[in-house]
C-alpha cells in the first residue's frame, strides 16, 4: 500500500471554463508573434489563483478543505471576464505576463477577503501583498527589453474573453515535473447559489 508523503504543496484557484481557456490560447499566440523571451504557462494549468499555500501538512489537509467549504457557503456565484494586458513588478523589469480581469470584481474580492479569513481561523497566514486578481499567461525566462513590452502591450492590450460564471473554488495539489506543474483538484467547493443558478 503507498503512503501519502508528509507535505503536500497546494493552492486554493477558480477554475476556467474550456471557452476561457481557448480565448487566452489565442492570445497567447498572437504575443508570441512579439518573439518575447518569456515561458508561457500551458493554457489548461492557468487558472485564477486566490491563495498560494506551499507546502501543507497532509494532516492539516481536511482542516484547510473545511475552511474552503465554509468560505463557499458564504459567498454566491458571480461574473468575470479576463481583460486586458499587464506584467509584474513593473515594464522596467517585466517578470510575470498577465491578463486581468473585468466584472464583478468586488465580488472576487469578497470571496478572497472570506477565504483569508476562514483560513485564518485555522492558523494559516494571510498574505502580505495586496490581492490582484490576474491570469499568469507567461514569466520571464531573463532580461526582456522594456519598450519591447511596451510595445506588445499596447498591441494587445485590448483583449477580453467572454464572460464566465464562477460557480465553485478548488483546492489543487501542485506536482513539479520536469515537464512542467502537474495540477491534481484536492477538492471542489460550489458558492452558495451556484448549484440553482441556470447563468
Amino acid at each position: 500500500m503507498s503512503t501519502m508523503s508528509e507535505t503536500l504543496r497546494t493552492f486554493i484557484a477558480i477554475e476556467l471554463p474550456e471557452r476561457i481557456q481557448s480565448s487566452i490560447r489565442q492570445l497567447q499566440n498572437d504575443l508570441k508573434k512579439y518573439r518575447l523571451n518569456v515561458r508561457w504557462v500551458r493554457t489548461e494549468n492557468i487558472h485564477l489563483t486566490l491563495k498560494f499555500l506551499g507546502n501543507i501538512q497532509t494532516l492539516d489537509v481536511q482542516r484547510i478543505a473545511g475552511a474552503i467549504a465554509d468560505t463557499a457557503e458564504t459567498q454566491d456565484a458571480f461574473e468575470l471576464k479576463a481583460a486586458g494586458i499587464g506584467v509584474f513588478p513593473n515594464i522596467r523589469n517585466p517578470r510575470v505576463l498577465w491578463t486581468g480581469l473585468s466584472g464583478n470584481v468586488p465580488a472576487l474580492l469578497s470571496l478572497h477577503q472570506s477565504l483569508e479569513n476562514y483560513l485564518g481561523k485555522q492558523r494559516v497566514k494571510k498574505d502580505k501583498r495586496r490581492f490582484k486578481g490576474h491570469l499568469t499567461l507567461g514569466r520571464a525566462k531573463g532580461k526582456i527589453d522594456a519598450r519591447q513590452m511596451m510595445d506588445t502591450i499596447v498591441a494587445c492590450g485590448g483583449f477580453e474573453s467572454d464572460v464566465f460564471s464562477v460557480r465553485s473554488i478548488t483546492f489543487f495539489q501542485s506536482d513539479l515535473q520536469k515537464a512542467g506543474p502537474v495540477y491534481t483538484p484536492i477538492m471542489r467547493a460550489p458558492l452558495g447559489r451556484a448549484v440553482m443558478s441556470n447563468a
